[in-house]
């Protein structure tokens, strides 16, 4: 059985990359206009269109294909910021040592204001509610940003959260540190010779602190991608002309007058407006398995 599942999670992982680059193998004309009034092609009728086409007569596989690809390219962006960040943190947390009494020391090494800064950041991110956070945000980049230029405001957005996300993982790495600080395997490396980056690239992060990351970015790479379908339905993501998961249920409200009026058929209607779900869904799904796969080969080695 397990093996099976195994099997059914590769042959899904395939369909999303298949998804993902049909857009580089689409037909020439799989994106032309076809306004013309003439029948919509009903879905898996031709190998033309494996996915049918929307109520504009194109083909949906292409949009499936460029809206699956912008949703990873806004939550890579934003899971590249919450790795920097969290890491950055929690070295120096955990690392550099409380700052002395002596008010002469701290000025003469700035490696404790340092750690100041960053131990007010990491309160602030991990006290504010979330909440709060997005309106602020949403509010401000809005305000600052026109409408022109959506996508370089969702990606601030995103990056916002980001960065106020960072303590998910600089705390949890910090209280590892400390912890080998606790049993002294710090001083010990240091002892047999291992230079400081050696210790900090091989056997903190690499070894000891490796599926915390794991874990962490996955995380936030799907919470990034419902965070951009949510922001997107309130029209405050992706602009018109981009593609991407949340502007494809966004649009599937327009498809049921269309329903209505008889452009459409049953087929059409139930897989474009169920298929964002499911593929969102099996995209999360996949995702996290194929991370749990990772930490346990690696984990092996």
């Amino acid at each position: 059985m397990k093996n099976i599942i195994n099997l059914a999670f590769f042959i899904i992982l395939g369909l999303l990359l298949l998804i993902g680059f049909y857009n580089q193998i689409a037909p020439w004309d799989a994106t032309e206009d076809f306004i013309s009034g003439r029948p919509y092609t009903p879905a898996f009728s031709t190998l033309k269109h494996p996915l049918g086409t929307t109520e504009w007569d194109q083909d949906f596989a292409v949009h499936v294909s460029q809206s699956l690809l912008y949703n990873i390219s806004i939550s890579f962006k934003g899971c590249v910021l919450f790795v920097f960040f969290g890491i950055v943190f929690g070295l120096i947390l955990g690392l550099v040592n409380d700052a002395p009494r002596k008010k002469m020391s701290i000025i003469k090494k700035p490696k404790y204001i340092f750690k100041f800064l960053v131990d007010m950041i990491t309160e602030i991110t991990g006290s504010l509610p979330f909440l709060i956070i997005l309106i602020i945000g949403v509010f401000y980049v809005n305000y600052y940003i026109d409408a022109e230029n959506a996508s370089l405001r969702l990606e601030i957005i995103i990056g916002l959260i980001a960065f106020f996300s960072t303590h998910k993982l600089s705390v949890p790495l910090s209280d590892k540190i400390k912890s080998l600080r606790k049993e002294e395997f710090i001083l010990a490396a240091k002892a047999s010779g291992i230079t400081y980056s050696q210790l900090i690239f091989k056997h903190i992060l690499y070894y000891e602190a490796k599926s915390l990351i794991i874990i962490q970015t996955i995380n936030f790479f799907l919470f990034a991608m419902m965070m951009e379908i949510f922001l997107t339905v309130y029209n405050l993501g992706a602009s018109a002309n981009d593609f991407s998961l949340g502007k494809l249920i966004l649009n599937s409200k327009q498809l049921l007058p269309l329903y209505v009026t008889g452009q459409l058929n049953n087929l059409q209607l139930i897989y474009m407006t169920i298929l964002p779900f499911i593929l969102i869904f099996l995209l999360c799904l996949t995702i996290r398995w194929f991370g749990q796969r990772v930490l346990i080969i690696t984990d092996t080695k």
